[in-house]
């Protein structure tokens, strides 16, 4: 009971950024002065609780508490990312672009629990499409209708293509609007786009590199300030997105909204010369990343590969409500799902997991093979990206901009009638949402989870 008579401890800020002290003595660092007694929840399977942590210099500092998901790989390639602002920051043409990867401290506690730093001044994607689609283009059809749509014609065996592209032709992008709320003046509005151009480029060809996977747009962030993109969640990578359910086909994000936010020009200008810049500083150091990713292969906390439950509940968070039925667990599978959880810790044979850290890497140094020219390997990005019978084929929440989203709900709603979702008979639900995004909604009565398609 010895620490129940510790007082006045000085506890550094877990989330915050502590530079190297060359005394050892750390005499002016950020100090954890009390937290607030009470906390919020975001939004997502597992209910992340944000706490406000007052500091020893008077600020509030938000810290997002993660619980039931391993935070052990998002420290991994938030460290990945350190790494190429490094490298980014030695070169002098990234350098004048000023080209990096937003990044935030991650914090693993334990094999299924961490704390995150809560990053300010942001919106995800999805909360900005979800009220602007319906603002500025009112008369496109419904995000619901379109799900239905895309999911008939997977079920019914029919050309998804051809569904995606009669989908697109009647949902237009409206991602150029959010830098015109974000800035009234003519060259504010220009540096938060330029911006915006800038880290899309560096976050796709650096989420190519390393295989990140389930971009859909909650793990989507814009500060709404500077116009840069910040990706979260970042425990699908290495390629890992191709053993989902519905693999993923695209090497990164380059969805409609995404590119209707380049401007005119699209993926010509800014994107394509930043996409080639960052992706020939990321060759020419190919042995420097690989080096330090080599070391990761001989960490025993860290795992190569997604056991296969936790990829299956991936895409059941995101599944619209059209599918519910269609890829819900069966009879066979119910008992394995509720012991996931105990499944996903136990460890791997020696063998097996040395096998796939070479696999892993192997794929990272074929991204940054010399062979072909720079312009030549982004080119075939982007095209893959932007591949219609790519994005037509692969899970229909990640094509034509569409995303679907877990939804948390609370029972005994007030006020609140069924919805036309296509479900089956139902219990009425309460999403927990902002005010401006509350839906009405009917809940499978085998489910406590709703899963609906929006528009991006």
């Amino acid at each position: 009971m010895k620490i129940r008579s510790l007082t006045n401890v000085q506890v550094p800020i877990a989330t915050e950024q502590l530079e190297p002290d060359p005394t050892g003595k750390y005499e002016h660092i950020v100090t954890i002065q009390s937290y607030y007694p009470s906390f919020t929840t975001a939004g997502g399977i597992n209910l992340p609780k944000i706490t406000r942590c007052l500091g020893s210099d008077g600020i509030a500092r938000k810290q997002l508490g993660q619980g039931d998901d391993d935070m052990r790989q998002d420290a991994v390639m938030e460290q990945v990312f350190e790494l190429v602002n490094y490298l980014l920051a030695g070169d002098r043409e990234t350098r004048k672009r000023r080209l990096c990867v937003r990044t935030y401290k991650v914090l693993p506690l334990a094999p299924q629990a961490g704390i995150i730093e809560f990053v300010p001044d942001t919106i995800p994607l999805k909360s900005w499409l979800d009220r602007a689609h319906p603002k500025y283009r009112p008369n496109d059809m419904s995000e619901g209708e379109a799900a239905k749509r895309l999911h008939s014609a997977r079920e019914r065996r029919q050309d998804v293509v051809e569904a995606y592209l009669t989908v697109c032709a009647r949902l237009k992008p409206v991602m150029r609007h959010f830098f015109t709320e974000a800035s009234k003046l003519p060259m504010a509005w220009f540096g938060m786009r330029l911006n915006y151009a800038r880290s899309v480029a560096t976050t796709s060809i650096v989420g190519h590199m390393i295989g990140l996977g389930d971009r859909h747009t909650s793990n989507i962030l814009l500060q709404d300030q500077t116009g840069e993109v910040v990706h979260i969640d970042l425990g699908i990578a290495f390629d890992q997105g191709r053993q989902l359910g519905i693999p993923e086909l695209v090497p990164f994000r380059l969805t409609r909204d995404m590119v209707d936010g380049l401007g005119t020009s699209g993926v010509e200008g800014v994107f394509r010369r930043c996409s080639e810049e960052t992706l020939r500083v990321l060759r020419e150091d190919s042995n420097v990343i690989m080096t330090v990713l080599g070391v990761f292969k001989t960490d025993p906390l860290y795992s190569w590969t997604v056991h296969p439950l936790k990829l299956r509940r991936k895409q059941q968070e995101t599944v619209p409500a059209a599918t519910a039925r269609s890829t819900r667990p069966g009879p066979d599978t119910h008992s394995t799902m509720d012991t996931a959880g105990g499944m996903e810790d136990q460890p791997m044979e020696t063998d097996t997991v040395e096998k796939l850290a070479e696999r892993a890497l192997a794929s990272v140094a074929r991204k940054l093979d010399k062979s072909l020219s720079v312009s030549h390997d982004v080119q075939e990005l982007i095209s893959q990206a932007t591949d219609p019978n790519n994005l037509g084929k692969i899970y229909f929440g990640t094509c034509c901009g569409f995303y679907s989203r877990f939804l948390n709900i609370v029972t005994d709603p007030p006020n609140m009638k069924a919805g036309d979702l296509g479900c089956e008979p139902a219990v009425n639900m309460h999403l927990q949402f902002p005010p401006h995004l509350i839906l009405r909604a009917r809940i499978p009565s085998h489910s406590k989870r709703l899963c609906t398609a929006v528009v991006e």
